[in-house]
């Protein structure tokens, strides 16, 4: 407001003064405290008589003065008039306000609609989802690539969560590994497979490569047992990568983009064109956090006679066009719609124990094919690994595969942290289990450590089975075996 003029009969004042001092300088008497004040909003509507408003005031108490000397007025009966006309001001302006924020707010309702055929639309999209389809109907997608590229962190990205272990190092997954993932209406499984060694290394470059240990849980195992594993070690983790990439409907070939291209990388391209040229294959060049330097970062591999595309698996760069391309060739498959959901809850089965007591030996067993790695190396088993199956009369169970769980002072003293994630998560499995299986060594019968990992059943409410494995190692065994190994004192004492 611009400061008034000099009148003759009234000070000049300064530009912004308050009402009651701008009364009390012109004589007039201040509306009382308890009067309400204007409500002056930032609408655009309500600046302009805001403005008019505050002119009009200080054209008022310009000729104030001159009017009650002509007239000799002493301003008592028209201090009445002005707050009466001063109330009725401002119940327009609230009345003004209030149609203002009405149609602020149509106006924003209106931005911010959104469409009932949208809503609609995801509305069924969620019912879809949220209905269990068995994992053996959906259409699968492979994960593929030499070790240390990203792969269980991208696994992690589809599905939603730390399901696989994620460490800066090569050889941690081994396993299969499956988990449910979906893009807009589409539901389909993604597998995590180990990292695939094509090169021809000698012993020690394999262990370095696999971070494989030949002494920890490995000391009644003779030399030449544990050198054969690990040698084999490669060719195993290679055939649980080909038995995913058989079993999926869409690859996905995963490089590295900062380390570049590498001779590895060369030889599993021509291995996917040489045997799997019927099925798609999307390369993804992982490791691309710019999306400017993404593109510069695949330009290296466009040699591998396929169309790379640069992603990010931790930052989720570029994973959006990744999914739109496999969810357009799962869209040539045939659909879903005639499969019946699952109802009931499949009962699951965590197999858990201390490491080399046969806990994947069962789990293959049950399942009647080699669905995880056995070896007498220490640590085969990293992830928790879920198996559907179904019995002879169609019962259905999940089973969940877990490593051995060895005593926390062992794991603080080794400082793997892929052991200590490895734990954790057969930990996790039991939390999520309906009944656990706790497997014991017949030989060694029940440990301490066996104690302690029925504690931790215990506590979690679970359901306990107690499977005695490798009972073909006690010597001179009969029909009175079993009772004798229940009569036992440390079996009683713990089981009992």
């Amino acid at each position: 407001m611009a400061a008034m003029a000099p009148s003759s009969s009234s000070p000049s004042l300064p530009a912004r003064l308050p009402r009651r001092a701008h009364a009390r300088l012109l004589g007039r008497k201040a509306p009382p405290a308890s009067a309400p004040r204007p409500l002056l909003l930032s609408f655009p509507g309500l600046r302009a008589p805001a403005a008019q408003q505050r002119s009009a005031e200080c054209q008022f108490g310009e000729d104030d003065g001159e009017e009650e000397e002509e007239y000799g007025y002493d301003g008592e009966e028209d201090d009445d008039e002005d707050e009466v006309e001063e109330e009725m001001d401002v119940e327009a302006m609230e009345e003004e306000a209030r149609g203002a924020a009405a149609d602020l707010a149509e106006r924003l309702a209106r931005e911010l609609h959104i469409d009932d055929d949208v809503r609609e639309k995801r509305k069924n999209i969620r019912e879809s989802v949220s209905k269990h389809i068995p994992d053996s109907l959906l259409p699968k997608v492979a994960i593929i690539g030499r070790p240390n590229v990203g792969k269980s962190a991208l696994f992690n990205r589809l599905v939603g969560g730390n399901r696989a272990i994620v460490v800066d190092e090569p050889g941690v997954t081994r396993d299969r590994l499956y988990g449910r993932s979906y893009w807009g209406d589409q539901e389909f499984m993604v597998i995590d497979t180990g990292g695939v060694i094509t090169l021809s290394k000698s012993q020690a470059g394999v262990m370095e490569e696999l971070a494989v240990t030949t002494t920890v849980g490995m000391d009644g195992i003779p030399l030449a047992t544990r050198e054969a594993a690990i040698a084999r070690m490669p060719s195993m983790i290679e055939k649980q990568a080909v038995a995913a990439v058989d079993e999926a409907a869409v690859i996905l070939f995963v490089v590295d983009g900062q380390a570049g291209l590498v001779a590895a990388d060369i030889e599993i391209s021509d291995w996917l064109r040489r045997n799997y040229s019927d099925k798609c294959v999307i390369l993804a060049v992982n490791k691309c956090e710019s999306p400017r330097k993404g593109q510069m970062q695949a330009l290296d591999f466009w040699s591998l006679g396929f169309s790379p595309l640069p992603i990010s698996a931790i930052t989720g760069t570029g994973t959006g066009d990744l999914l739109d391309l496999v969810c357009a060739e799962l869209r040539k498959f045939e659909g879903l719609d005639g499969v019946e959901e699952e109802k009931n809850k499949v009962p699951a089965i965590a197999i858990v124990g201390r490491p080399n007591v046969g806990k994947s030996s069962i789990l293959n067993a049950l399942v009647g094919e080699d669905r995880t790695i056995v070896s007498p190396v220490s640590g085969t088993t990293r992830d928790a690994i879920d198996t559907e199956f179904s019995t002879a009369d169609g019962e259905k169970y999940k089973l969940i595969d877990t490593a051995g769980i060895r005593r926390r002072a062992a794991v603080v003293s080794a400082g793997s942290t892929t052991e200590s994630l490895s734990v954790k998560r057969a930990f996790r499995a039991i939390r999520r289990s309906d009944v656990v299986a706790l497997v014991i060594e017949a030989m060694a019968c029940v440990t301490e450590q066996d104690y302690k990992i029925a504690e931790r059943i215990e506590k979690e409410g679970k359901a306990c089975v107690i499977v005695v494995n490798k009972w073909d190692t006690i010597p001179n065994k009969n029909h009175e075996s079993t009772t004798h190994y229940e009569q036992d004192d440390n079996f009683c004492c713990c089981f009992g």
